[in-house]
């Protein structure tokens, strides 16, 4: 896995975020990484003890008793083979005592831009449940370089998130909005290389077997 940032005169701290993956340091979840408006108040890593299928699935966690946001778990991947489709992503999740729960996926153009973007909210679900199957719809622009996709979690709580699926759909699927006007451009995501596919997506590959 290596990401690359083009841009020579963007924040220190913003290149370190990209480049961590690119020179092999430690990853709690390979492949995958944590974001949100309030990161700091959420914790990422492999749960060996609670998954829907195989040995570990992705957990989500609010590390204090509330948050004033939200926590995501997130990876980048090449939009290459999905230009000009219909592409569906499901995800089985799970929660406990949790805010909203649900999974999305977006697109992003060579300015950063977020040109689409789908997720579950129609279907989000919260407080203490067991495995449920979420999906989202997108379509993805043929200027698309890069697509997002991961588990959001709202305020409190945990999420569990498992055996993730990308497959090609037909139009007749319907788009899972919600509805969406296009972002600005992006200058500290403008230029992002991602030079890989969608990663661990049953999160059965551990820091250990990625060296």
């Amino acid at each position: 896995m290596k990401l690359f940032w083009k841009t020579v005169n963007c924040a220190s701290c913003a290149v370190s975020a990209i480049l961590l993956p690119a020179i092999g340091l430690p990853a709690d979840v390979p492949g995958w990484h944590r974001v949100g408006s309030a990161r700091e108040d959420f914790d990422i890593r492999l749960d060996s003890e609670v998954r829907h299928g195989g040995n570990s699935s992705g957990l989500l966690e609010c590390i204090g008793k509330n948050s004033q946001g939200t926590g995501t778990l997130e990876q980048d991947f090449q939009a290459e083979e999905y230009l000009g489709m219909r592409v569906r992503m499901s995800a089985w999740v799970r929660g406990e005592t949790a805010g909203n729960v649900l999974i999305y996926i977006r697109a992003e153009n060579t300015a950063g831009q977020v040109i689409s973007y789908a997720n579950s909210q129609a279907h989000a679900a919260h407080g203490t449940f067991d495995w449920r199957k979420h999906e989202a719809v997108l379509d993805v622009l043929p200027e698309s370089t890069i697509l997002q996709m991961g588990l959001i979690l709202v305020q409190k709580g945990k999420a569990w998130i498992d055996d993730v699926e990308l497959e090609i759909v037909d139009k007749k699927v319907h788009p899972t909005g919600p509805p969406f006007h296009r972002g600005a451009p992006n200058p500290r995501r403008a230029g992002l290389f991602v030079d890989h596919p969608a990663l661990n997506l049953d999160f059965e590959q551990n820091a250990i077997s990625r060296q």
